[in-house]
C-alpha cells in the first residue's frame, strides 16, 4: 500500500519506486530529454550520478544523440521513448503503462511493441499495460486481465484468453468469433455433441447434459471445408477457386 487512511499510511511518491508512462506522454516542453529524464533523479543523487544514469538510459533506448533536443522537436516515437526513459531511469519496482503506443502510426506502434517487450525482458520489472488494442495485448502480455464496466471477466495467459474465454464477453472481444447456440444431443466419452439447426458440433466438455443449452464459441481459423463422398457442395468449388486466385 502507497496510501491508506484506515492504516495512517503515505508514502511519498518519489519513494513509491513506481515508473508511469502516460497516453500522452507528459513531457515538458520547456525541459531538454537530459532534463525531462533526470527529473526523478535530482533530488536523491548527486549529479555524477544522475548525469551516469540519465546517459545510459538514453543510450539504452537510443536516444544519446537528442539529449539536448527539447521535447517539440521530438517525433512521437522519441517521445515516447522520452516518457519511458524518465519512468525507467529510477530503478522501479513496478512500471505501469497507459495505453502508450495510441499515439503512434501503425507501423511504428508495430516496431515499439517488441521494443517493450525486449526490454522487459532484459530489466525483468513487473509491467502493468493498460489497452484496449486486442492484437497488442496478446503479443506482448505474459497474462492478460480483461475487463468489463469497472470489473475483472477474466485472467489468463493470452492463449488461454483466446482458446479458453469463459464468457461470451471475452469470446467476443478478443478476436473474431462466431457465437452459437445449441442443444446438447448426447455424450460421447469426455465430448458432448451439440445440435444447432440441421449441423451437429463436438465439443471437448465434461458438462452440460444432454437436453440443456449451451453457446459455444468457434474460431474462423477452426474451420475447414471438406467434400461430403468427394464432392463439395454446390458453388463451393467456384468459390475456392476465386479464392485461391
Amino acid at each position: 500500500p502507497v496510501f491508506s487512511a484506515s492504516r495512517g499510511t503515505f508514502i511519498p511518491p518519489e519513494q513509491r519506486r513506481i515508473g508511469m508512462v502516460f497516453q500522452s506522454y507528459a513531457i515538458w516542453p520547456h525541459m531538454t530529454v537530459f532534463e525531462n529524464v533526470a527529473y526523478p533523479l535530482v533530488s536523491q543523487l548527486s549529479r555524477k550520478e544522475v548525469k551516469h544514469r540519465v546517459e545510459e538510459i538514453l543510450d539504452r533506448l537510443g536516444l544519446g544523440s537528442l539529449a539536448d533536443r527539447r521535447a517539440p522537436n521530438l517525433s512521437a516515437g522519441q517521445q515516447q521513448r522520452v516518457a519511458l526513459a524518465r519512468a525507467l531511469v529510477a530503478q522501479p519496482q513496478v512500471l505501469l503503462l497507459d495505453e502508450p503506443l495510441s499515439n503512434l502510426d501503425a507501423k511504428l506502434r508495430e516496431q515499439m511493441r517488441f521494443e517493450l517487450k525486449a526490454l522487459h525482458d532484459a530489466m525483468n520489472i513487473t509491467t502493468v499495460y493498460v489497452t484496449h488494442d486486442q492484437e497488442e495485448a496478446l503479443a506482448i502480455s505474459d497474462r492478460i486481465a480483461v475487463m468489463r464496466a469497472g470489473g475483472i471477466e477474466q485472467i489468463d495467459r493470452p492463449d488461454g484468453i483466446y482458446r479458453d474465454p469463459l464468457t461470451p464477453f471475452v469470446a467476443e472481444f478478443m478476436g473474431i468469433s462466431n457465437l452459437l447456440s445449441g442443444t446438447v444431443a448426447r455424450r460421447e466419452g469426455s465430448h458432448r455433441v451439440v445440435a444447432v439447426g440441421a449441423s451437429e458440433f463436438v465439443i471437448e466438455a465434461d458438462q452440460p447434459e444432454p437436453g440443456e443449452t449451451i453457446t459455444f464459441c468457434l474460431r474462423p481459423e477452426a474451420l475447414r471445408v471438406v467434400a461430403a463422398e468427394g464432392r463439395l457442395p454446390q458453388g463451393w468449388a467456384s468459390l475456392l477457386t476465386r479464392i485461391a486466385r
